[in-house]
Order: structure tokens, then sequence, then C-alpha cells
């Protein structure tokens, strides 16, 4: 049997949350306002109900949007983890062009975003694992041989290897086309090489990136830009990074086109 298809509402949380915007929306949702009040706080965009019906979706989302709340609809095949399309490019480096960027990847692949053909440039920050083995040495009372020695205790060195798990912050961008099915470009803190800035480049890696945002800012002024995912506390996880980011991009594309 197919599964039925799903469509989500999705929300883009308000700046301030009132009583009175807490029990309309509740109303039009059908949940509690406690957590109707917890789905409108947060920065990121958010889920907030499901349905098997596209109309009945748009229906309240519609009702949402006369509530002042900045809602959409998401079909679910958009979010499924095996639809999630990687980035096109997962740049190294980059040329400043005149009125483009050609992003070279490590193989020397290369893609050219024109002046105009971008939508929108997603900044953030990213929580990665990194597993590391470890040795430990401990002392452990080895009772055969003190038996055999009359009842003088007798130590034995054990070795055991553990696997943990370290969490490093990794900060990057993302580009999308106004059609995107998925980021153009892709980069990387710890991936790329800022030698485009000469004589502005920094010791500093994170200096460095700022300048980079600064220069991509400037060459595609024309675009969206969001910095949300940089801001959020605790930093977004690698297994929601996906997820975050393909809301996002819907929000802006659902907003230009009423706007």
């Amino acid at each position: 049997m197919i599964p039925r298809n799903i469509f989500h509402v999705a929300i883009n949380p308000p700046g301030s949350i009132g009583a009175e915007l807490v029990n309309q929306v509740s109303f039009i949702l059908g949940k509690d306002p406690f957590d109707v009040r917890m789905l409108l706080s947060g920065k990121l965009p958010k889920i907030a109900a499901h349905f098997d019906s596209e109309e009945k979706a748009k229906s309240i989302a519609s009702s949402l949007s006369a509530c002042g709340i900045s809602a959409f609809t998401v079909n679910d095949r958009e979010l499924r983890p095996d639809d999630q399309p990687v980035a096109k490019l997962v740049a190294h480096s980059l040329k400043i062009g005149d009125g483009e960027i050609i992003f070279i990847s490590r193989s020397g692949a290369e893609t050219i975003v024109r002046r105009g053909e971008l939508f929108l440039i997603i900044r953030g920050k990213v929580s990665i694992p990194e597993v590391f083995k470890e040795t430990r040495t401990s002392m452990k009372f080895n009772l055969p041989a003190t038996i055999m020695t009359g009842g003088l205790p007798v130590w034995r060195k054990s070795k055991e290897t553990v696997e943990n798990t370290s969490f490093y912050n990794e900060s990057f961008m993302r580009l999308y086309g106004h059609n995107s099915t998925g980021p153009l470009v892709e980069i990387l803190e710890s991936n790329f090489d800022f030698g485009f800035l000469a004589d502005q480049i920094s010791p500093s890696a994170s200096k460095n990136f700022d300048l980079m945002v600064k220069e991509l800012k400037r060459v595609f002024a024309a675009a969206f830009f969001d910095s949300r995912l940089a801001e959020c506390t605790p930093v977004i996880q690698l297994s929601e990074i996906e997820t975050a980011c393909k809301l996002i991009y819907l929000s802006y594309r659902a907003s230009s086109r009423i706007g």
C-alpha cells in the first residue's frame, strides 16, 4: 500500500507573543495554549500541523496568516531525508569576477553564480560530532595470582579501548538559486581557502569567514540573507540541519510569491 502524501503547515515564529495571538492560533490549530506558546517561540521556522489534504493545509495557513503569522505549506516529500539534494558543489575557494563569483571545489570543479541568479544566502553554525578512541590503563586485582602467593595481593595492568564523542562548531554558508531543489554551493569554514582575500586575510578563520560573508552580500546584494542558524543557542545539531535549511528556504520562497 502506497502511503498517503502529507502536507505540513509551517510557521515563522513572530517577534512577540501576546495572549490574544496565542488564543487565536490555539483555536485555529486545535492545540493547547501552552503548546502553542512553545510553538511560537524561538527564531527558526517550525512545523505547526499536518494534513493529508493540500487544500486543508492551505486553508489553515491562510487563517494563520490572517492573524499576522507568517505561515506556509510544505509537501512532506520536500522534507524526507532521501529526497534532500546535496549541494551541487562544496567550495574550497572562489574567484570574484565582473558581476559573478566562480566557486571551485577541492577537485577543481567549478560553479559560476552570476548576479541576479542567487535567491538566498543562509549563514549558519552546526554542531558536528567527532568520535575518537581512547586507551585507558587501570590496575585490577588478580585473584588467582594472589591465591598462589599465599594471600599476598597481586595486581595486574589492564588496558581498555573506549570510544568517546566530542563536538565542534562549524560555520557554513549555503547558496540557493531562485528555483533550487537544494543549495547550489555550500561553504564550510574549516574546508575553505580564503586566499581571495589577499591583503585582508587574517590569522583568524572566523574573521576571514566574516569578510567572505560581507563580500558575498556585496556581490549578491539582491539576494535574501538569513543568519538565524548562526544565532541559535544551543547550536543546531548536524541531524537537524537539512530540515532547518529547507524550511528557511521554503519560507522565503513562500513570502516572495505572496509579495
